[in-house]
This record gives structure tokens, sequence and C-alpha cells, in this order.
């Protein structure tokens, strides 16, 4: 895991989101998120990040 992850990992759980990594069927890396019943799939952590920005109830806005 590279600090950019744990750092973006932390900003999820502050939200309660769980992030993990993993890679599709052509070895891609993808990020998935999810909270209760929801998830959705990223291809880059700056993406996952710009995400949560606009996540209801995430007070950990503008994190750099």
């Amino acid at each position: 895991m590279t600090k950019q992850f744990d750092t973006v990992r932390a900003r999820c759980a502050l939200a309660g989101i769980t992030l993990h990594s993993g890679t599709d069927n052509l070895g891609n890396v993808v990020y998935l998120v999810s909270r209760w019943n929801l998830s959705r799939t990223f291809s880059t952590l700056e993406q996952v990040d710009a995400w949560l920005d606009c996540v209801p109830g995430s007070a950990n806005r503008g994190a750099q």
C-alpha cells in the first residue's frame, strides 16, 4: 500500500466508507468504495478522492 492509498482510505473511514483495491480481469488496478448496500468502482485514487468531496455527510472535505 502507498501513502496516498492510506490517506484516501482514512478519509473514507471517517465518512463511514470502506475502500478496497484489486485488479479487474485485464489486470488493471481498480478501487472499490462501499457504504451500506451501495458500491462504486474507480480506476484512480484521484477519482476516489474527488468523489469523497461530493459525499453528503463527509466532514473531511478537501484533505490534501
